[in-house]
């Protein structure tokens, strides 16, 4: 089956600073893009598949969180973490009420719901 009709949702460009981990919020990296069902992490530090890990977006003065699994993952040598796919996928499981808010406007086209 191709990616795109696995697709759920559609998906936006998105880059933030994005904290995230297990137990602590341990891991750093950037948002690649966000949907209403998941988001995608670039980062080198990666979770397997199937892991449960907390997610804290800031930005526009704004703290966003959520809990979601790990659906996909991959790590690159860190030379090439520029220029290949890496990172992990991750699909949302609980998102806070501010979070929620943002994804309605965001969906209903406002370009940035927060500024």
């Amino acid at each position: 089956m191709s990616r795109l009709l696995r697709r759920k949702a559609r998906r936006r460009r998105l880059r933030v600073p994005v904290r995230y981990g297990v137990k602590r919020l341990d891991g750093r990296g950037f948002t690649i893009d966000l949907s209403r069902l998941g988001i995608g992490i670039k980062t080198n530090h990666v979770f397997p598949p199937g892991t449960e890990i907390f997610l804290r977006l800031e930005f526009n003065g704004h703290i966003l969180t959520a809990r979601g699994i790990v659906r996909w993952a991959r790590r690159v040598p860190p030379l090439l973490i520029n220029y290949t796919r890496c990172g992990m996928g991750v699909e949302f499981k609980m998102l806070s009420d501010l979070f929620q808010e943002y994804l309605n406007r965001w969906e209903e086209g406002d370009v940035d719901p927060f500024t």
